[in-house]
């Protein structure tokens, strides 16, 4: 048992306790309560980097577009809440440090890439992952609403160039939109996958 899933159960606990929710609950609260507690620490995290790195509302603009793909694609999952953390700063450090210096003013090269990962999005549209457990039905709609997702994300990304945003919410739209296509290659690379 780890940290997270410890104060999760322990919060469950008292949610029952308390009468807010019944025994036969606990477990799915527990499971939910964990993964907010999750994702408000690596949220947390990254914006506490994005600081030191000066670039808080790109890395905000980031995670807005990471996030609303990810819940649809799926993708790759590390094996533990810590391996994930520390996997999502080694990535965003490695943007930040190497890779957003040199595409910032590479407009041809974000908009390639842009148009790669789109291609792969509605390609592969969801990785069924073992901890999403998805039926048929379940998978088809979420593949429809990645796709969906993917294309207005797209167009807000183009219309955000023609706007004349600044370049550099641009580059981070673009990877927060690349980094869920890698996120599925490499679950389909590594066969992290329900298949069907």
């Amino acid at each position: 048992m780890n940290v997270t899933n410890f104060v999760a159960q322990k919060a469950a606990k008292k949610m029952c306790k308390w009468k807010f929710i019944y025994p036969e609950q606990e477990d799915e609260y527990t499971y939910s309560i964990q993964v907010i507690f999750e994702k408000v620490i690596g949220y947390f995290v990254l914006l506490f980097l994005s600081v030191f790195n000066h670039l808080f509302w790109q890395t905000v603009i980031f995670l807005i577009f990471f996030s609303n793909l990810r819940k649809y694609t799926g993708g790759y999952h590390a094996g533990s809440f810590f391996e994930c953390m520390g996997l999502s700063v080694i990535v965003y450090e490695t943007y930040v440090i190497f890779f957003y210096p040199l595409i910032i003013n590479l407009n041809y090269l974000k908009h390639f890439l842009l148009g790669v990962s789109l291609v792969v999005v509605l390609i592969l549209g969801t990785v069924n992952h073992p901890n999403m457990q998805l039926d048929e039905i379940e998978l088809s709609l979420c593949k429809k609403a990645a796709r969906k997702m993917a294309v207005v994300e797209v167009i807000v990304i183009i219309i955000s160039c023609f706007l004349g945003v600044d370049s550099s919410c641009i580059s981070f739209m673009n990877f927060g939109f690349c980094l869920c296509a890698i996120m599925l290659l490499i679950a389909k690379i590594i066969r992290q996958e329900v298949i069907m």
